[in-house]
């Protein structure tokens, strides 16, 4: 299995991974100040929890922009890993998924040669469809796109490939080319008719699926915080 956990190897990463860590051992440093201050003052749990606010924003911050290095360093280019964030965080604003994960499952099927960035709500959809992950189903439609029907081993258990073969009114579906095969599964996996499409938006409106897009919506809360955080301590550092 390829491995998809690329190492930030960049001069430009690892100043910003010092900066980062740097920020999060000043706020601890402040937190811990202030703490003792506040005691005094008689508003200790409430100056606790206002700095452990503050330390979990950065951290979520953090992990953001980790995502985002990561992602430029697998696009080639700072611009084009923050588009592609940009639509795996809309991803996994709509859908039961984290954003993590999302990026995760993105990076996965970029591994294997296929269009992340279009791929990734059908490939959410197939993940809701099947009932797995959307990491789990990235990796099983990226194995697909890269060996044909042979390699889709997931998805023929999944019953996946019979309903793309029934779909199309394919007797043999094994016996297509490489690009036959790719587009026949893009076209099952967007024609609502087949019944995958949609599937995030159904899984979506369920209990645990309101539960994901609210932590995904703190998240982002928290990584905007975060931000501002990181702004204001950053000449502390310097």
């Amino acid at each position: 299995m390829p491995n998809f956990f690329i190492n930030v190897k960049s001069k430009g990463a690892k100043k910003a991974s010092g900066e980062i860590k740097g920020l999060t051992g000043n706020l601890n440093g402040m937190a811990s100040a202030a703490k003792k201050a506040a005691v005094i003052f008689g508003v200790g749990f409430l100056g606790k929890q206002i700095f452990d606010v503050g330390r979990s924003a950065v951290n979520t911050a953090a992990q953001f922009e980790t995502l985002r290095v990561r992602l430029g360093n697998m696009y080639g280019s700072i611009q084009r890993g923050e588009k592609a964030f940009q639509k795996f965080n809309d991803v996994a604003a709509t859908t039961p998924f984290q954003l993590a994960n999302v990026v995760e499952a993105g990076a996965s099927l970029k591994a294997f040669g296929a269009d992340a960035e279009e791929m990734i709500k059908p490939v959410a959809d197939l993940a809701a469809f099947m009932g797995v992950d959307v990491v789990e189903a990235a990796q099983a439609m990226g194995r697909a796109f890269a060996g044909g029907a042979s390699a889709a081993d997931v998805l023929r258990d999944r019953g996946i490939l019979k309903l793309v073969a029934d779909f199309k009114g394919i007797e043999d579906i094994t016996k297509l080319t490489i690009p036959e095969f790719q587009k026949v599964m893009i076209e099952a996996l967007t024609d609502p008719s087949v019944g995958i499409a949609g599937a995030t938006t159904k899984l979506a409106d369920t209990w645990s699926g309101a539960v994901s897009n609210f932590q995904d919506g703190a998240d982002r809360l928290k990584a905007a915080i975060g931000d501002e955080l990181i702004k204001a301590l950053r000449p502390k550092l310097d």
